[in-house]
């Protein structure tokens, strides 16, 4: 996505492009989440908590850290219904048909159907699995 565009829609600006978007996302009832918002909030959450700071901690911190990732992950967007990531399948398709339709259009740049299979999903690199000395 656009970074103009991104930017709008973290900031809940309605323009042309973006009305498009949050249509999309009232007419199936989801919320839109920033990516690199997500991975910050992740990150406050597990610092706040004290708990283990584990591989997917250590790859998600690294992430917000690097500021070329930082850039391409807040260009990033995912639906949430409610506060779930992970929901119904006929949902799922259902929004990333229309959202297909936007990338035709040529108003988001890419878009990605996951499902909760860890074998399917990007998993932390083998170097955040070993403790640093």
């Amino acid at each position: 996505m656009a970074e103009d565009v991104s930017k709008d829609i973290r900031e809940n600006k309605n323009t042309k492009v973006t009305q498009k978007i949050f249509d999309l996302a009232s007419k199936f009832d989801v919320r839109l989440v920033c990516t690199l918002d997500a991975f910050c909030d992740y990150c406050r959450e597990i610092e706040e908590s004290g708990e283990d700071k584990g591989p997917l901690y250590k790859w998600t911190k690294d992430v917000i850290t690097n500021p070329e990732k930082k850039i391409k992950h807040s260009k990033s967007f995912a639906f949430y219904k409610g506060n779930n990531q992970i929901y119904e399948k006929a949902l799922a398709e259902a929004l990333y048909s229309d959202l297909r339709k936007l990338l035709k259009l040529e108003i988001i740049k890419d878009v990605k159907l996951y499902d909760n299979d860890l074998k399917s999903n990007p998993q932390p690199p083998k170097k955040y699995f070993v403790d640093k000395i």
